[in-house]
């Protein structure tokens, strides 16, 4: 199936379940499970121009979003996943772009709202990238920092003193910057190994987030936590759908294919 064709259908289904009082039902009828779920988003930047492989909303949708988060989810860190509630939401931002400060932040504060930026500590103070002033900004709000490795390579490929470097030099640099600890790893291109798993391991991190699609539980592997892709082509009653296990069920049914792309 072609991309366009899935987005179609993904926003008609959306509409489906949604308009129909399904959805709803659905959710409603999930409240007495036990079994706790936790989405993670994934965002690279927020713009009214979605051309770009790397907009993942725009500004009005990431509004309508966040609203329909804090009114149906908890929205926590990464502190609080030793023990989330049920319906838990983690907003993550990957590589550290300007327009993370210039329009997500700016909605993130009007909606109280936490959220995590990993950052490419490379690319802190360069053209398009998040300054250390604007960093220190953040950071006294609810905006953790975390890394997302020194350059951004292809971390199975690399040598393991270039992987040790990669991951061990944004912990002291993060520490340097934002005064606390670097905990979580964010793998570049999502793309990891046993190799990258264990180095960062050694290196302390206590989680690291792929770009696998789904949902997390309690006994999901802490290095290799599944995250949901945004997509500005996908409409609101979509994203309803999207961070619910039932859509999980289905896209596994029915092979929708790889959300990478998405």
């Amino acid at each position: 199936m072609n991309y366009k064709k899935r987005i179609i259908i993904y926003n008609l289904l959306g509409n489906c379940f949604y308009y129909s009082g399904f959805l709803a039902i659905y959710n409603l009828i999930r409240k007495y499970s036990k079994k706790k779920y936790l989405s993670i988003l994934m965002y690279h930047k927020i713009q009214e121009n979605i051309d770009s492989h790397l907009v993942n909303a725009t500004p009005t949708q990431f509004e309508s979003q966040l609203n329909y988060l804090k009114k149906h989810y908890k929205i926590i860190s990464f502190n609080e996943l030793n023990n989330f509630k049920k319906d838990s939401v983690i907003i993550t931002f990957d590589d550290g772009y300007l327009n993370n400060y210039n329009v997500a932040f700016p909605i993130l504060k009007k909606y109280n709202s936490k959220a995590t930026i990993f950052l490419t500590t490379s690319l802190v103070n360069k053209d398009d990238f998040l300054t250390k002033k604007l960093i220190n900004q953040m950071n006294n709000y609810e905006i953790e920092f975390e890394s997302h490795t020194l350059t951004h390579p292809d971390l199975t490929k690399i040598t393991p003193q270039e992987l040790d470097k990669e991951l061990s030099l944004p912990i002291r640099y993060l520490k340097t910057l934002t005064k606390k600890d670097s905990k979580i790893l964010c793998y570049p291109y999502g793309l990891y190994n046993q190799k990258v798993v264990n180095s960062a391991i050694e290196k302390g991190y206590k989680y690291a987030v792929t770009i696998d699609f789904g949902l997390n539980t309690l006994k999901t592997d802490k290095y290799r936590l599944r995250r949901i892709m945004m997509n500005p082509e996908e409409n609101l009653s979509f994203f309803k759908l999207k961070l619910t296990p039932l859509w999980s069920s289905l896209r596994k049914l029915y092979h929708f294919g790889n959300e990478k792309d998405d």
